[in-house]
């Protein structure tokens, strides 16, 4: 995810949707040029075979990361975030994304682009999520953008100091606020996607998280 431009009112993106057409994110900016690299290279190379997969924010059991989203779980559980962030992010479990690649190389075609994703999920109804699957109460408050984006650049600040990951970015809050919406209609289609539940994969990442000391 991240490299799909924002569909219009009422649409959602699909393999076919063009590119972002700036991002000040070095993650993303890469996947971008990476994709066009291979579509370059691709066509002076028909004997190897690649396929794209396109994954929103991935959650879920086993990440020893932790990733972002990751230790966004773990600063719930341990009271750690002060405050709901604005915005949010599409969701897919990882044991989803996984099956969804074993299922593309077995049925996809050379050059494929494949969306596995889940429905959009805004901070302010995921958060109570990880609350309720953990037992733990969650910030009521809602940051305002302007508000989020200064607390982003306060934690920056203060992780150049402590040395430790800032909790938020600026860079985060503004990517958290681009809604895209997405379309998994292909993968369905093509791979026989099903996408579990996003109850159960907070829940088995809750308990993952607990069971290997994460949240002491």
């Amino acid at each position: 995810g991240g490299v799909l431009a924002t569909p219009a009112a009422g649409h959602r993106a699909v393999e076919s949707s063009a590119y972002i057409h700036e991002t000040p994110i070095q993650y993303f900016q890469s996947k971008i040029r990476a994709e066009q690299a291979i579509a370059d290279w691709l066509p002076q190379n028909p004997d190897m075979r690649v396929i794209l997969f396109l994954p929103g924010a991935i959650i879920g059991p086993g990440d020893n990361g932790p990733t972002g989203l990751g230790r966004l779980v773990i600063d719930v559980l341990k009271g750690d975030l002060p405050a709901i962030p604005v915005g949010g992010f599409t969701l897919v479990d990882v044991r989803d994304v996984a099956d969804g690649m074993i299922q593309a190389v077995k049925k996809g075609k050379s050059g494929e682009r494949f969306i596995i994703s889940g429905q959009y999920h805004g901070m302010s109804s995921f958060i109570p999520l990880i609350g309720q699957a953990g037992g733990v109460k969650t910030p009521s408050l809602q940051l305002p953008y302007p508000v989020a984006w200064l607390y982003g650049a306060a934690s920056e600040l203060i992780a150049k100091i402590s040395g430790n990951p800032p909790l938020a970015t600026r860079v985060l809050i503004k990517t958290l606020n681009e809604r895209t919406a997405v379309s998994t209609t292909k993968a369905e289609r093509v791979l026989g996607l099903t996408l579990r539940p996003i109850e159960q994969s907070v829940q088995d990442s809750v308990t993952w998280f607990r069971k290997f000391g994460y949240t002491n």
